[in-house]
């Protein structure tokens, strides 16, 4: 993952993910909680996906 974005007027967390064009948007109830979620586990993906 490159960036998390919070975006509390839109309603969305934006996740910028490395080599994809397109972000990825999420949608839910508890979006600070979700975009929280997210930050903690971002560094447990890449340690995941690295080759």
């Amino acid at each position: 993952m490159e960036d998390i974005i919070l975006a509390l007027e839109e309603g969305v967390v934006e996740v910028k993910i490395r080599n994809r064009v397109n972000p990825v948007y999420f949608t839910c109830n508890q979006l600070i909680k979700a975009a929280a979620i997210l930050h903690l586990m971002a560094p447990h993906v890449e340690e995941n996906t690295a080759s």
